[in-house]
């Protein structure tokens, strides 16, 4: 009883990991767009949080506005490409 009640907590601790948590620096793409401000062209992504599930828009270069103007695309490090 003793060694099924050792394996099954191994089982358990091995199973859970920080893998099955969200990661806040990732969301998914939900809507896209550019705008207009003081003459300058400004390319917005809003994104779908993956800890708060809130929307929120964000500013990125071209370069990054190209690669993911697609809804339902999952950008990960935020923190870092955004400009605003």
């Amino acid at each position: 009883m003793k060694k099924l009640l050792l394996l099954s907590a191994l089982l358990i601790f091995a199973c859970s990991s920080d893998d099955d948590e969200p990661d806040c620096d990732c969301g998914i793409v939900e809507d896209y767009g550019w705008a207009y401000e003081d003459g300058e062209e400004l390319y917005l992504l809003d994104i779908r949080n993956d800890c708060t599930n809130e929307i929120y828009t964000i500013q990125v270069t071209y370069n990054i506005f190209s690669s993911y103007n697609s809804t339902g695309d999952r950008l990960c490090n935020i923190s870092d490409i955004r400009l605003d």
